[in-house]
């Protein structure tokens, strides 16, 4: 199954970077990879002991602009969890996930090279793996972890322009709309991360 997910990123990857950049009089298409850092954390009304711990995201993008607005749908490899307090027997939760955020951006700005916009929109994923990790060691938890998770994303970034590709860089909080719990104790658990990204569009 793993291999399975792995073989679709990386044709999705191939195929993202194979479409043609094009512009068709006011409608322009673009692609691009991405790169972030997660802070990430799990909150709801059964979360009290959590706290924040490190990740990072990778993927791909592609941009259809219509005059000042941008749809762009991604397609991310993402680290997400928390670490835990005042649990001897959990250090961490350790979540990754096959993210498709679809990004509605609205351009804020009127220059030609330097465009702020401000982004929303729906991040469906898909659960890889689910791991606690404790003083013995790692311990598969995705049993107990839903195997998907509806979110959403808000954010702002700057689009930058350059002579032959641009860059691009954003802040983003995406946070779950349910519990990602599945042991069947109905607990009210939902992922919570802030990410900065930089990303390069061709």
């Amino acid at each position: 199954m793993r291999k399975l997910i792995y073989s679709l990123i990386a044709a999705a990857l191939a195929i993202t970077l194979m479409i043609p950049s094009q512009s068709y009089g006011q409608v322009s298409i673009g692609k691009g990879l991405k790169v972030g850092l997660n802070s990430a954390n799990i909150t709801g009304d059964d979360v009290s002991d959590s706290k924040a711990r490190s990740g990072f995201l990778a993927g791909v993008f592609l941009k259809l602009g219509v005059g000042s607005l941008i749809i762009q749908p991604e397609l991310l490899y993402t680290v997400k969890g928390a670490k835990v307090e005042d649990d001897p027997d959990i250090d961490e939760l350790k979540l990754t996930y096959l993210e498709i955020p679809v990004l509605v951006k609205i351009n804020l700005g009127s220059a030609p090279k330097v465009k702020p916009n401000i982004f929303a929109g729906p991040a469906f994923g898909i659960l890889l793996s689910s791991k606690i990790k404790g003083p013995g060691g790692e311990v598969d938890f995705k049993d107990s972890t839903k195997s998907s998770d509806l979110g959403v994303v808000v954010g702002a970034c700057i689009d930058i322009g350059l002579v032959m590709t641009g860059i691009t860089f954003d802040i983003r909080y995406t946070f779950s709309l349910s519990s990602i719990d599945d042991s069947g104790e109905d607990g009210d658990v939902k992922n919570s991360v802030l990410s900065a990204t930089a990303g390069i569009s061709f």
